[in-house]
């Protein structure tokens, strides 16, 4: 097994406090260094040949049972998981296509070793379904029923074979998942392959958000993965896991960004920020999105305690959304709040997803200092209040554990009033 040391050394982020997995199989076995348990002669070493192919690249691969099944292998991560936690794989699908009934589950905390456990308790990622395409779903596993909380905003058409793509997420301090990927394939034969690292660089592209806090503690548990398959020679072979990498760190971030704003500058765009308590800040990741959900990183800036920082976005016209990830030199992270600019002042709010179950984004005008957005139920009962941060133009709303019903979604700035209607299920 590989040691993880290189890997986060490309990224300029110290190991200091950090622990980690990194299991590329380069020693042709699953058994040791890491054990990996459960369904064991139903997994095999090999050379990945989806997509380009990766000759020589020991990847695991499903080599399911005659008659179809479910198969899965989990290893234990003894120790402290501490507070915020980061994920990688490889993902490559061969000769048969996800769906519903061919599916993944990659569990990023599981609390048994037994992933098909009646009782276990996680979290995982599901891909494989027969309507849409096929997104990433986040899943939260309550004694082994499973809740979906976050469905990636990009998809695999539905039918592609022969594909690969790079899989991260994250998890913060404060119980905000986050998933990204490599760009996701769009025809057969295509997608990123079985030696590539999935790090920031290589899978920026986000997917989408959500907060979750019903588990935090996660010492000792246990990742892995779940497959199900139909009776097929190639749905039997069909799934393909490379470059394991896992991170946790437990301190938080304690840079404040004071301002953060977004305007015209020429042919580009220009972003200002100030920020404030830059102690062991390493660097700021500038993300870039078109809808204000799925955001790419476009560029890097190293902090430098000057609290006053600019980066220019030549690229853009000027339209979009922006924000930061501040990343410190032991791996831990925060991000900003979303601001954006636009050729028209935005006068409304829109909020997505209607109807909503967890997360609900509301975008609306640049926040003014002072802003607040309330919402309340159809009594008129305000059940929630957020305090919107200045320049800010989307608000991410938790809506867990609020009953299904009507909820009214209030704007309030010193200048005005906005009113949208959203259905909680």
């Amino acid at each position: 097994m590989k040691r993880i040391f290189t890997f986060w050394a490309l990224l300029g982020i110290s190991l200091t406090g950090m622990a980690q997995v990194n299991e590329s199989f380069n020693d042709g076995d699953f058994t040791t260094g890491p054990a990996w348990g459960g369904n064991t002669a139903d997994w095999q070493i090999v050379a990945s040949d989806v997509a380009a192919g990766a000759a020589g690249s020991n990847t695991l691969r499903l080599n399911g049972v005659n008659g179809g099944g479910t198969s899965y292998l989990s290893t234990q991560v003894p120790g402290t998981w501490a507070t915020a936690q980061t994920w990688g794989f490889f993902v490559g699908r061969r000769g048969q296509a996800y769906t519903n009934p061919n599916f993944t589950l990659i569990w990023l905390w599981a609390s048994e070793a037994d992933l098909t456990s009646a009782t276990v308790d996680g979290y995982r990622i599901r891909i494989g379904d027969d309507t849409g395409g096929d997104e990433l779903v986040l899943q939260r596993v309550d004694n082994g029923v499973a809740t979906n909380i976050l469905t990636s905003s990009g998809s695999i058409p539905n039918g592609l074979t022969d594909i690969g793509f790079l899989l991260r997420v994250t998890r913060g301090i404060a119980g905000e998942w986050e998933i990204f990927t490599s760009p996701l394939p769009a025809t057969s034969g295509n997608g990123a392959i079985a030696t590539e690292i999935p790090n920031s660089t290589n899978a920026n592209v986000s997917q989408g958000t959500v907060t979750d806090n019903t588990y935090s503690y996660f010492n000792n548990g246990y990742i892995g993965f779940t497959n199900t398959y139909t009776s097929s020679a190639s749905a039997r072979a069909a799934q393909e896991f490379d470059q394991i990498l896992f991170s946790f760190t437990g301190a938080a971030v304690p840079v404040k960004i004071d301002k953060f704003d977004a305007a015209k500058d020429g042919a580009g765009v220009k972003l200002t920020w100030d920020a404030s308590d830059e102690q062991g800040v390493a660097n700021y990741e500038i993300q870039r999105s078109d809808n204000g959900i799925q955001f790419s990183v476009i560029g890097t800036v190293t902090a430098n305690q000057s609290k006053k920082y600019t980066y220019v976005d030549a690229s853009n016209a000027g339209s979009g959304f922006y924000r930061l990830r501040i990343m410190d030199f032991d791996g831990n992270y925060k991000m900003s709040h979303i601001v954006s600019v636009k050729s028209k002042a935005v006068t409304f709010i829109k909020a997505t997803p209607n109807p909503v179950r967890s997360i609900l984004n509301v975008e609306h005008p640049k926040a003014a200092a002072g802003t607040t957005i309330h919402i309340s139920n159809a009594s008129g009962v305000v059940v929630r209040k957020v305090n919107v941060p200045e320049n800010a133009v989307v608000s991410p709303i938790d809506f867990t554990g609020l009953q299904g019903g009507v909820y009214h979604i209030i704007y309030r700035s010193k200048d005005q009033q906005i009113t949208q209607t959203v259905l909680k299920q």
